[in-house]
């Protein structure tokens, strides 16, 4: 259901999790800054590009099928994620189901609560509810053409198999039985690094995430001046901001 790779050893291991619209090449520029001290090992999502499984799964399965992974590969040892995009959904996902697993996070560009504006509810239900509609038609050129709007940094990678995510999160937010495979508001129990670029129409992160993070002896929150994709356009930021936390 899910691919790991693993890179370098020593150290506590970082864990690399994408999102919409990439795969495990997203964080090559921070796995070589990090991969001659300590393991990394990155995750490709299901249905993504490169994976051999055709077919995303719910959340809670994809997070269980992670942890027998990292079971695999490194035993019982504990883990830094770094999540960015869904990968941070993800994170925050697995930190309730499997909390020993972990470290520490650090997520980019996602909180683990969401409230947007009601004036950027046309948008977000707008895109995502294309990419649900461009995997049931699988219709590979809509999710480019959005991938293309989004200004991802490979949108001609994009296809409609990877808009499963989308659909598992309408689908609990809509639907009462499927509400607990989506962490609504998390609360953090363990130190959390919460990256955000500035350069946006609109946040991925309510008000009530800053606070919950602030209020955290252990977590900490950094606005950096970049777009979502903050990894590639900053990344000597990111970088600083990943050591100085680890």
């Amino acid at each position: 259901m899910i691919d790991v790779t693993l890179e370098g050893s020593g150290g506590v291991p970082l864990v690399f999790l994408h999102g919409w619209p990439d795969d495990p090449s997203l964080w090559d520029g921070l796995v070589a800054r990090f991969v001659g001290e300590r393991s990394c090992l990155r995750v490709l999502l299901p249905a993504f590009p490169g994976s051999p499984h055709a077919r995303g799964a719910d959340f809670p399965e994809v997070a269980d099928a992670l942890e027998a992974e990292l079971q695999r590969l490194v035993g019982d040892q504990r883990v830094v994620f770094v999540g960015h995009d869904w990968g941070a959904i993800l994170t925050y996902l697995f930190a309730t189901r499997h909390p020993g697993r972990l470290e520490r996070i650090v997520t980019l560009d996602v909180g683990g609560h969401l409230q947007p504006r009601v004036r950027d509810l046309p948008v977000l239900i707008g895109y995502q509810g294309w990419l649900i509609a461009a995997e049931a038609l699988g219709s590979d050129g809509m999710a480019r053409w959005m991938a293309g709007q989004a200004r991802a940094p490979h949108p001609e990678r994009a296809t409609a198999r990877m808009g499963w995510p989308y659909r598992m999160a309408w689908r609990a937010l809509l639907r009462r039985r499927y509400r607990k495979s989506l962490v609504r508001r998390f609360r953090p129990e363990l130190p959390v690094l919460f990256l955000y670029g500035t350069r946006k129409p609109f946040m991925f992160h309510s008000r009530w995430w800053i606070e919950a993070l602030e209020a955290h002896p252990d977590c900490r929150v950094q606005a950096v001046d970049a777009g979502h994709w903050l990894m590639l356009k900053r990344p000597e930021a990111v970088e600083a901001a990943i050591r100085a936390f680890v």
